[in-house]
């Protein structure tokens, strides 16, 4: 079985700004009702819980999380897996980026896109004799991989880096997989433009294919 996406999250962290939490209602009004926005058909629903404040849809399992140090937003995939991507960074760029980076001056410390996939026992079987010994148990494991030389290549005087996670998890007749990539700036990134996110989604979507899905679709030896 080709693995199947079914989720790809987009989170974003910055230096804590609490007067973010003021402003919410008026952010998420330009979410919903600006220009450039999402619909409150994709959102019908608002929930507050205390720090964190959720636009969501309970029907597709798609939100928008936002708190005074992060925003994450999770969209479940039912088209084209390439469609939904290219989307996803679009509405990243041109909605909240500008709604709530650029307005509120934000430094960002860290970038990160999950994709998550259904696939059959064959193929973990496939991508696990990659990473693990025979034996090793991976109905629910984590583990990560940690790669400085492709920011040390992007950026001199930082000690920004990659960090690679993947998660296994096993839900009935199939299993869950999820691969995390991140980029960590440090010393924090002024504006949005300075982390080159039209590399990270480049480099995030290369790592992908060669870290997990050539193994879950090569053909057994």
């Amino acid at each position: 079985m080709k693995p199947k996406m079914s989720e790809i999250l987009i989170g974003i962290t910055y230096r804590k700004a609490f007067r973010i939490l003021d402003d919410v209602g008026s952010i998420f009004d330009e979410l919903l009702y600006g220009k450039d926005s999402f619909t409150p058909e994709y959102f019908p629903q608002i929930e507050y819980n205390g720090f964190q404040k959720v636009l969501k849809n309970n029907d597709t399992g798609n939100y928008l999380s936002m708190s005074a140090d992060g925003v994450v937003y999770n969209h479940h995939v039912e088209d084209k897996e390439n469609d939904a991507i290219t989307a996803m960074v679009e509405r990243v760029n041109k909605i909240i980026v500008p709604r709530i980076l650029e307005q509120y001056r934000l430094a960002i410390s860290r970038i990160g896109i999950v994709f998550s996939f259904e696939v059959d026992k064959e193929s973990i079987d496939r991508f696990k004799s990659k990473y693990f010994k025979d034996g090793v148990d991976v109905r629910a494991f984590r583990f990560s991989i940690s790669d400085g030389t492709i920011s040390a290549a992007m950026e001199k005087n930082t000690k920004d880096y990659t960090n690679m996670i993947f998660t296994i998890s096993q839900e009935e007749d199939h299993f869950k997989v999820a691969f995390d990539y991140q980029q960590y700036f440090i010393p924090n990134k002024a504006s949005w433009d300075d982390c080159r996110p039209s590399n990270f989604f480049a480099n995030a979507q290369k790592a992908l294919k060669e870290k997990l899905l050539d193994e879950l679709e090569s053909k057994a030896s």
